[in-house]
């Protein structure tokens, strides 16, 4: 009678309960078997209402299970904790080695970029040293040359010098073949013959004014110390000084002759001024340089009408009184036409001129001179400048 009385309902539970005591203790309790003990055994509360207060070994059984619960929880948990430290670990890792895969792919870089700088700098070094090797060797070959023309200049002078100083006479060439003198006027020519002795006799006379001047004024050492300006300067000045006095023996055979002064204006005048533009025209188109040639013709006229008429005039006309012209109508169109066959073969050669154009235009001015002669004479009745 002091048995306690267990329901029927509970008694399967009971049953299972027992089972479950003996199952667990073969082995450890697993979140499975409580997982299967949820599933068949009602919750704690049901049980009491249904049973009463539960047994002390379901207490015990239930607790168990909540610790294996727990448990297996926080294993789970600290599963994935641990899963997650890994792979926040190897990314990490990874992260370092990109990083250091980066350093040193800019270190690749700045080591290559330096090696090219260097390269650069030393390339410039190397040139800068290659210049200045240059230029000090410039400078050392200028020095040397000028130390060469220097001793030249002081041996030229001192010729000169001693040439100026003893004039030396070859008394076995005196004669017909003259006399060899080594003086302002230079050396005699002996040596030529037939027409070339002739038109060297004709030119040792003819620059025999000119070599006094120039003896006199000593322009041969102003030359060697390289006084060039002032050279210029006293050339232009004696070119205008001869120009004078050749207008003043022009009027003078004019005169004495019985010439038109414009006719020998014309013929000899108009050329000897224009004789220096000749030789500068010569001189330049022997160096291959025609453009200039052809600047220094064009630019005399230019400047012999613009200039050389327009001042006279101007000063003439403001202090006498208008000037006149006579005649001016034929070299007007002479003029012109030059000029017009001048354009004509420039055009039509494309700028280019050959022997055959320069021998055209010494024609032409052969023809101007037959004209000009033709003009001066009355029995001619050529209507031109001088008026007869």
């Amino acid at each position: 009678s002091l048995t306690p009385q267990v329901p029927e309902e509970a008694a399967p539970i009971a049953g299972d309960a027992q089972d479950d005591d003996s199952d667990s203790e073969g082995g450890p309790v697993t979140f499975g078997d409580f997982q299967d003990i949820g599933r068949r055994s009602p919750a704690p509360e049901d049980a009491a209402d249904a049973s009463g207060p539960p047994k002390p070994e379901q207490a015990a059984k239930a607790g168990r299970l909540a610790d294996a619960a727990r448990l297996a929880k926080q294993e789970e948990i600290d599963a994935w904790k641990a899963t997650r430290r890994t792979s926040m670990a190897e990314a990490e890792a990874e992260r370092e080695r990109e990083a250091a895969a980066k350093r040193a792919a800019e270190a690749r870089k700045a080591a290559a970029a330096k090696a090219k700088a260097d390269k650069v700098a030393a390339w410039k070094a190397e040139k800068l040293l290659a210049k200045e090797a240059e230029r000090r060797g410039k400078d050392e070959a200028a020095a040397a040359a000028k130390t060469d023309a220097d001793a030249d200049d002081g041996a030229r002078a001192a010729a000169e010098d001693s040439k100026e100083a003893h004039v030396a006479v070859d008394v076995d060439a005196a004669g017909p073949r003259g006399v060899s003198v080594d003086g302002p006027l230079g050396r005699y020519p002996r040596r030529a013959t037939g027409f070339a002795r002739c038109f060297a006799v004709f030119w040792f006379y003819a620059k025999a004014p000119f070599a006094l001047i120039t003896y006199a004024l000593r322009l041969g050492a102003l030359r060697r110390r390289g006084y060039f300006e002032l050279l210029a300067l006293i050339s232009a000045a004696l070119i205008a000084a001869q120009s004078y006095v050749m207008v003043q023996c022009l009027e003078l055979t004019c005169c004495l002759v019985g010439v038109p002064t414009i006719t020998l204006s014309l013929l000899i005048v108009a050329s000897g001024t224009c004789l220096p533009e000749l030789i500068v025209a010569l001189v330049v188109a022997k160096k291959g340089q025609a453009t200039a040639a052809v600047s220094t013709a064009l630019g005399s006229n230019i400047f012999d009408i613009l200039i050389a008429l327009g001042l006279p005039w101007a000063l003439y006309a403001s202090t006498e009184a208008p000037v006149h012209i006579h005649h001016a109508v034929e070299l007007t169109c002479i003029m012109a036409l030059s000029t017009v066959v001048f354009l004509l073969f420039s055009v039509t050669n494309n700028w280019t001129y050959t022997a055959r154009h320069g021998l055209v235009l010494l024609f032409l001015y052969f023809l101007f001179n037959v004209y000009v002669v033709l003009d001066a004479i009355p029995a001619a009745n050529v209507p031109g400048p001088s008026g007869i």
